[in-house]
């Protein structure tokens, strides 16, 4: 059978014209004399369809009844049977549903010319075990799911007995699903399925299993977040259109949409669990997969912004124990202002996260990449300042904007001062970490010096001053640094703070 299922939906002005229903109105409306004759009273006709990887809805069992009548073809007939009874399963009519998945699933394994037939019957068998959502029908969703592993590990329920389930002793979901880690790698072999109707099955039992097992998952996490990354829906923007007009993109469109919505409903799911998943897969995740990922290439604003929010909630539980990068950093500034509403939010609110969590409670390597970070934006801004000397009033204005920013995170983190405990015997001294905030004594007083320039800059000259106050507060002038490169203009602001 071709792409697209063809279903006449004019039977009853047929019976009308004949003056003749049921069957016979189907025979006639086939003979070649009579479909002559049919011209005359009908200017067209239109036949309507569904294409066949997307789920149909239940007004369409009778039409599929009635065409499954006139075809002959067998694998047509197998595909017309899979349709009905995804129709069925949209009526809730699940028992009905089952018994037809169940002979279609016999009839997949039969076929040897089927490429991975296995892998097809226990996408088929997963099906069959989402639908039953009821608390009683648990017990025979484990054993669907059950079956749907030992399909997807090979041969090993036979033809002959595939349609009856072998049974097992009862047991709760949590000690199953420990029990049967081949049904993660199987849900997310799924995902990458052609049809839509087998992908929402996979992605509602992955959520069924996620939040079953919670802090359970252990290092699947990863595996779990790579996966659904992986098979995440693009973006129709800057691809190739499907052919067929407007039409044909508003039904990709609804597609996709349907397909999205249920994977940001398993995303939420997962960023639930992350709240009791131990900070070692926390910390993997986010340098495996959050960083490299985030702001790499070609990846959709909607991905992005998942991604964003999957980091929020890895940064408010380890909080300063995490090492943001200066890609990463920039990347979020920069959507802060995009013109995608919901990834422009969440990027704020994960750098309002970063200012609160992070920053004041960061440790000594992340503190340092956060000041190399504060220091190589003031000096970009500076150069980009001076090369657009045509623009100047926007250039500054742009820069006293991008200053804000990093003067406010400098300040945040001069005021968390290193504590002054007796440090630890074990723990290799590496040098006093107030030593960290040399590199940025230079740049602040260069943009202090810009600021003084004009009496409009005086609220950037206030917050410069701020900032410098705080960094000499932590700054000794002793015999260990003076061998170190300070400007003079530091030390007399340290020296005139010292006869006040």
């Amino acid at each position: 059978m071709p792409n697209s299922l063809e279903i006449a939906e004019f039977d009853e002005e047929v019976a009308m014209i004949t003056g003749k229903s049921g069957e016979n109105a189907q025979e006639k409306y086939l003979a070649k004399e009579d479909a002559e004759s049919i011209q005359k009273y009908l200017k067209k006709v239109v036949l309507k369809g569904l294409p066949c990887q997307q789920t149909p809805p239940s007004s369409y069992t009778i039409p599929l009844l009635n065409y499954m009548r006139v075809v002959d073809d067998a694998d047509t007939k197998h595909e017309l049977e899979f349709m009905l009874a995804l129709t069925l399963i949209s009526g809730r009519r699940f028992v009905q549903a089952c018994e037809i998945l169940r002979k279609i699933e016999k009839h997949t394994i039969n076929n040897k010319k089927l490429e991975n037939r296995h892998l097809k019957a226990a996408g088929i068998e997963v099906l069959i075990a989402e639908s039953m959502n009821q608390y009683f029908q648990l017990h025979e969703k484990l054993k669907s799911f059950t079956r749907a592993i030992s399909l997807y590990q090979g041969a090993a329920i036979s033809p002959s007995n595939i349609s009856t389930p072998t049974t097992y002793s009862h047991q709760d979901v949590y000690t199953f699903l420990i029990r049967c880690p081949a049904l993660l790698h199987l849900l997310l072999s799924l995902l990458s399925d052609r049809a839509e109707f087998i992908q929402i099955a996979a992605i509602k039992s992955l959520d069924f299993v996620i939040e079953n097992m919670g802090c359970s998952l252990g290092k699947s996490v990863i595996t779990i977040l790579k996966g659904v990354l992986s098979a995440y829906p693009a973006s129709l923007e800057g691809s190739e259109l499907p052919k067929g007009g407007k039409e044909s993109v508003m039904v990709v469109e609804v597609v996709q949409g349907k397909l999205v919505s249920h994977y940001n409903h398993l995303l939420e799911t997962y960023g639930n669990v992350l709240n009791s998943v131990s900070s070692q897969y926390l910390h993997k995740i986010f340098y495996e997969i959050v960083l490299p990922r985030t702001y790499g290439a070609g990846l959709n604003p909607e991905l992005r912004a998942i991604l964003l929010e999957v980091s929020e909630r890895i940064i408010s539980i380890c909080q300063g124990d995490l090492i943001p990068t200066s890609t990463f950093l920039n990347g979020i500034l920069k959507d802060q202002s995009s013109g995608n509403k919901k990834l422009a939010a969440t990027a704020q609110s994960l750098w309002q996260c970063i200012k609160t969590k992070l920053c004041p409670n960061c440790e000594r390597q992340c503190r340092k990449q956060l000041v190399a970070w504060i220091r190589e934006n003031m000096i970009d801004i500076s150069s980009k300042m001076q090369s657009h000397a045509a623009s100047k009033e926007t250039a500054e204005e742009d820069a006293s904007l991008k200053l804000d920013v990093y003067i406010e995170i400098a300040c945040i983190l001069l005021a968390d001062k290193p504590s002054e405990e007796t440090p630890n015997p074990l723990v290799v001294n590496d040098g006093d970490s107030k030593m960290d905030y040399y590199e940025l004594i230079n740049p602040l007083l260069y943009w202090m010096n810009f600021a003084i320039g004009s009496e409009e800059r005086q609220d950037l000259f206030n917050k410069i001053w701020n900032c410098i106050t705080l960094l000499l507060s932590l700054i000794h002038i002793s015999e260990p640094t003076r061998p170190l490169y300070i400007s003079y203009a530091v030390f007399c602001l340290k020296k005139k703070k010292k006869k006040k």
